[in-house]
Order: C-alpha cells, then structure tokens, then sequence
C-alpha cells in the first residue's frame, strides 16, 4: 500500500471515528440524563410532587442534550489545545526534550537513528523527547502532520534496547508519521477526552479516599464510602471507557499492524523488530506507562500501555505474540527475558561516536588552502543505509548542527561565496565571521550539504521568535549579496520557510485544497519547464526531459522556454495546496522523468529532495550518479 492509499484510509478511517464517536455521545448523554432523572424520583416523592411528573420526558431530553453538548465542547476543546503540535502532547505526558548535546551514548544513538530513519524515509527530522521517569519500553509520535511531529521514547527503551531494535521501533514510529496515523491519532485523543468525562468525575470523587495506583479510575474493591452519585459516575464512566476502547480498537489495531509491516520495509530487519517486542514481553515493567494522562493516549503506543484495559477485540493492540509470529514464523514462543545492563560495546557504532572522537573527520591543511577547494565528486549513496555515509560530513559541521547558534552558522556558511569581494561584503554582514569562515573549509556534495542542512533545521526550530527574525533576515541579506538567487539559495530559502515558519507564526494554515488537477495545470507547466532547463545541459536533453515528466501527467503541458524564480515560488505555493494524491502524482512524475537517461546528477537529487519536503510527500529522491552539478559558491 503507498502513501496515498494509506492516506485514503486515515480518511476513511476519521469518518470511522466521526460516527463512533456521536454513537458514544449519544449513548452517555441518554444513560447519564436516565441516571440523573432517577436520581431525582426520590426528591420529587419527598416535595409529594404528582406520581405523573416524576418522570418528565421534556427535562430528560434537555439533560440528554446538555451532556452531549458538554461532550462536544471538551472534545472541541482538546482538540484544539492538541493541535498546537505533538511537542503539546510529548509534554502532557511528562517526556522532556532531548538536550542538543547528548548526555549519553544512548542519547546520541537515539538521535542518529532518527536522523538516519528521517533521510532514508525522505521525512523531515522530527523533534525527540524522552520520558525520563518511564521504565518500561515504549514510545510513539504524535503531531497534526509531518511539519510538527515529534518522536517519543521511554529511557526503559533507550537502555534496553540495543542499535537495531531502537531503530526498528523508531521506524514504527516513523510510519505512523509517514502515513498520516498521527493527525487520525490526536483527533481520537480529543475524541476519548469527551467521552472520558464522567470517569474523570468518579476518578476525582474517588481519589481521597483510594488508594494510588497505576490507573487511578478503578477504584478498590474494599471500597465502602460509595454513594448515589458517586456510584452513578463509576458505572457511567465505566460506559464511556468502554466506548472509548471501542472506537481506539476499531480505528487502531489493525494500522499497529500496518506500522510493524512498513517498519520491516524501512529497516529490511523483520528479527530486530521481533527482538524488541520480545523484550517488551519479558521486561519487568513491560511497555507499561504510568503518567496519569497515559489513558487518553494509549492508543497512541508502541505496545500496551496500561496495566488494566480491555482484551481480546477490544485491546488497541494486537497481541505482542500475534506481532511477533508476523515478523518471525519460526519463532518457539520464548521472551526476553532477565535484561542484563548493556555495555557500550554492544551498541557503539561509529555513527554513535561522539563526533569528537571520530577519526579521519578532519580535512588537512591551512584554512586558506582549503576555501576555495571544491566539492567531492558526486558519488553514490545508499539512502537505505544513511548510517554509512553521514559519518563522512566532517566532525565539526556535525557538532555545529546540534547547537543553537552554531546550526545558524552553518546555514550561513553554505551561502558564502567563492568570490573574494562578494565573500567579503557577505562576512560584513554576519556577528561571528570567523566562526562562519572556519565552517567554509569543508567543501561537500550536494547530497551531503543537504543532508547537513536537515539536520540543522530540528534545532533551528528552539530559536525564538526575535531570533528567527534575525536569522531569517541575515539569510536574505546573504543571498542578495551579490545582487541575485541561485538555485541553491532559493532552494535553501524555500525549504528553511517550509519547515521553520509554522514554528513562528500565528497566521493559521489555508484549509482550501485543490482536488482538481487540471486546476493546476499552468503552475505544474512552468515547474516542469523549470525543471528541464536546470536538470540538463543540453536543449534536446531539456526536451526529452520534459517529454518524459508530461507523459507521466494527464495534462496537455508545452514546455515554457523562460520561468523566473518569482513565478516558480508562486508555482510551488499553488501546488501546496493541492491534495496529497495531486502532489505525490507530480513527485512519482519528476522521479520517472530524472530516469529518462539512467543517471540521476547532484542537481537533479536536490532538487527532488527539496521538492519532496516543501510538498509533504515522503518520497526519498533517486539515487544520485554521474551529471551536471551544482557549482560551488
């Protein structure tokens, strides 16, 4: 199943959710409106009202429709709150930010085997939390869309999972990003909220006189201070827990099923998977989460949560057994089991090295020798395997990405030109013009000066908003230094925008969509046109290369001869907008239209990868070969 048939079922499956969710309302609005008219006989008898009133149908439908107002605005509510980003939910459930710097081994692991994940998946590196107080193995991603997810493990996962596992778990993860699960999986929260209501109720009725537990609603069996009211939230909460496990069962099981199948596609490693939900299996807190909020959220889980919750068809997992028999027939039934503390020598990979250690990352010579050096040769990269060729952008670059200032001046350095009296006027302009100088005597290829700027936007997104500001303008001061815009410096531009302004502005998303492609016809026109002048070298190259990207579309198109750059960024604006089958018809075109000769160039690779991203298609770009190339500044 591809991307946009997986989307299509996220949609199916929020209508799915829409329905169950009003059976739900509906269903405790009448059982609570009973449960209070009930309540009320008695006073009625007490007051001698008539025996024909004490049951008054008029106020039994006002209070039914009451409740499910109440219902409706708390989902609203949360839903609302949940739609700030997936960082508002790594917070409520308690996970704190990873630190820029790693403090440990496991940290930095961590780290690299989402930034890996994230380039191979051609996703955006998402912001990493750790829930710090979290024993068990777990963790899950959450966010309205690819722009604000975010990426949670436990530190019981960090510390028992080794290399492959950990990596098998974040491409998990990953898939639910890739395919949409996140944005279906926060509108379920919101959803379970509402209907969670009156168990919150009977939870804060009971709490002074219960016993703290794991999953504080189910009170204990000893329980001798009950009362009408109290008994009345406790059986009507257990209503709404339970249609709330009814609709998470419906809407979740079988895409964890699905997340575990495009985990296997990403790693090519079904028995690390299978290894690491073993060791959920056999670890003494399991994948159990404890946070008091963990209940609203279960669903969103690598495994099962709570320690108390429904089974069978109702469970918002399959069962870890049925997971692993999936990923490893041949499996004899045995766990995990009595977890030994890992020692480094059992994870440490030269990608997990501190940068500092790694050897060969320096590049010999005098910085003066080295400004005007160009870039290595194009060489092909296994975009399945980022572990192996991250570890050649140079140490210092790689140090520099994770650090708040420093990331900037690395950003600032690959705009610096190569001619002397353009260079000098761009150094004028920046606060650290050594700092940004030292940083220019790396010279990379285009693949791995773009990987080097997607690992510096995750931490380019703490800045505040004064100090993106000022980010922002002293990049478009650097890219008009010289009195005109690249390709690379309107790529860079458009992707820094893309993937750093919802971070900084209030200005709400446009909600239009254009469903029609023949609606975009003029914008899809010059961005091929476009495309074909700067993918090849040759007029009769240009040609072909347009020919091929056409037949892909059902379009009339004729190549445009000229496209300035202020007509493409408003193309591409346009085609934001269009519906994600629009977008990922117009990326498997480029990628077609870029194999036309067998061969992929440092431009055609760049291009697509930043195409990709601004456009929200996960779609890493084709493997890059022999071509023209993007000249050095």
């Amino acid at each position: 199943m591809d991307f946009y048939q997986q989307q299509q079922t996220a949609r199916r499956s929020s209508r799915l959710l829409i329905l169950l969710y009003l059976a739900g309302v509906v269903a405790l609005g009448i059982l609570s409106s009973l449960w209070l008219s009930l309540l009320l006989i008695p006073l009625k008898l007490l007051f001698a009202a008539p025996t024909s009133d004490l049951f008054s149908l008029p106020h039994f439908l006002f209070l039914s429709g009451l409740i499910m107002l109440l219902c409706l605005i708390i989902s609203y509510a949360r839903y609302h709150s949940l739609k700030r980003g997936g960082w508002h939910v790594a917070k409520a459930l308690g996970a704190s930010r990873l630190a820029l710097t790693a403090n440990s081994l496991k940290d930095q692991q961590f780290r690299n085997v989402v930034e890996e994940m994230a380039l191979a998946s051609g996703l955006p590196v998402p912001a990493l939390f750790v829930q710090e107080q979290e024993q068990g193995i777990n963790s899950f991603a959450a966010g309205m869309g690819i722009q604000d997810a975010v990426i949670v493990v436990t530190r019981g996962a960090l510390e028992a999972l080794d290399r492959d596992e950990l990596q098998a778990m974040v491409a998990h993860e990953f898939s639910h990003i890739r395919h949409g699960d996140i944005r279906l999986n926060l509108q379920l929260a919101a959803a379970m909220t509402g209907l969670l209501v009156i168990a919150e109720l009977a939870e804060q009725l009971d709490r002074p006189i219960q016993h703290q537990t794991s999953d504080q609603f189910w009170p204990e069996k000893n329980h001798r201070h009950a009362n009408p009211l109290h008994s009345g939230c406790y059986l009507i909460g257990y209503g709404g827990v339970f249609f709330s496990e009814l609709i998470k069962a419906a809407v979740n099981r079988q895409r964890e099923t699905l997340a575990d199948a495009a985990a296997v596609q990403f790693t090519r490693n079904p028995r690390a998977l299978a290894s690491a939900l073993k060791k959920v299996a056999g670890h003494p807190y399991a994948s159990l989460i404890f946070h008091p909020a963990s209940r609203s959220f279960s669903h969103l889980f690598f495994a099962q949560g709570l320690d108390s919750t429904f089974a069978g068809a109702l469970a918002t997992h399959p069962p870890l057994a049925e997971r692993i028999r999936a990923l490893e027939p041949d499996w004899n039934g045995q766990y995990i089991r009595n977890l030994l503390p890992m020692q480094p020598s059992d994870y440490r990979e030269l990608a997990d090295t501190p940068v500092q250690q790694r050897r060969g990352s320096a590049i010999d010579g005098s910085p003066s020798s080295r400004i005007l050096a160009a870039p290595p040769a194009a060489m092909t990269l296994d975009l399945d395997a980022p572990q192996e060729w991250l570890p050649q952008i140079p140490a210092p670059l790689i140090t520099a990405a994770h650090q708040l200032q420093e990331a900037q001046s690395v950003l600032y350095s690959l705009l610096i030109s190569s001619d002397l009296v353009i260079r000098h006027r761009q150094f004028s302009l920046l606060p650290n013009p050594r700092e940004v100088e030292a940083l220019t005597c790396y010279p990379l290829s285009a693949p791995l000066r773009l990987g080097l700027v997607e690992l510096c936007l995750p931490t380019l997104q703490r800045l505040d908003s004064q100090q993106y500001a000022m980010f922002t303008d002293r990049l478009h001061q650097l890219i008009h230094a010289d009195g005109e815009e690249n390709l690379f410096e309107w790529l860079l531009s458009r992707l820094i925008d893309h993937q750093l302004a919802p971070c900084f502005s209030r200005i709400a998303p446009s909600n239009s969509m254009v469903r029609n492609i023949e609606q975009l016809g003029a914008e899809i026109q010059q961005m091929a046109s476009w495309m074909a002048h700067h993918c090849t070298n040759t007029p009769a190259a240009a040609e072909a290369f347009f020919t091929a990207l056409s037949a892909q579309l059902p379009l009339p198109l004729s190549r445009e001869t000229t496209v300035d750059l202020d007509a493409i960024g408003n193309a591409l604006s346009r085609l934001q907008q269009a519906a994600p089958r629009i977008k990922l018809q117009f990326i498997h075109a480029l990628s077609d239209a870029m194999a036309w000769d067998g061969k992929v160039s440092d431009v055609e690779f760049t291009l697509f990868r930043v195409l990709a991203l601004c456009l929200d298609c996960p779609v890493p770009p084709p493997q890059p070969g022999q071509g023209a190339a993007i000249p050095p500044h």
